[in-house]
């Protein structure tokens, strides 16, 4: 009677061991070929984008200024705007897009604005009266 219920939970641990792929009873898995992780793009690390406008100025050892940000031009940086060819050039008007750190902001690309001239065409100015205030603003006919 020993001996068969030694005999009886001999065999119930033998299935036990292989059902749970124990022992030496244990078949070696099939090897799948790791799939290579595709970069993703990781948008967490960009820097932040900022935004700058007002009048392009140097400051005394050549580098450009917008206000009291100081402007680097990247080696990718696109300048667009008024014009076939536009050129940067102190007092005018630009918008600079890139990633801003403390003072200092790296351009990415630059927007030259036109200026008020060429914005709409002035009429004669004995048809407006300019304002005292404000050069640009001043009653009267627009162009048709």
């Amino acid at each position: 009677m020993k001996r068969t219920m030694i005999l009886l939970a001999l065999l119930a641990a033998l299935m036990v061991a292989a059902s749970a792929d124990a022992g030496m009873f244990r078949k070696p898995k099939k090897q799948e070929p790791k799939a290579e992780l595709e970069k993703s793009w990781r948008y967490d690390r960009l820097p932040t984008m900022a935004f700058t406008s007002g009048e392009l100025a140097m400051d005394g050892y050549g580098n450009w200024k917008v206000g009291n940000v100081r402007v680097v031009l990247s080696p990718a940086c696109t300048i667009s705007g008024a014009g076939e060819h536009p050129q940067l050039a102190v007092g005018q008007s630009v918008t600079v897009m890139g990633p801003r750190t403390g003072g200092t902001m790296v351009a990415w690309q630059v927007q030259v604005q036109r200026t008020p001239r060429e914005r709409s065409p002035r009429t004669q100015d004995t048809d407006i009266r300019w304002s005292d205030s404000d050069p640009a603003v001043g009653v009267g006919q627009a162009p048709n």
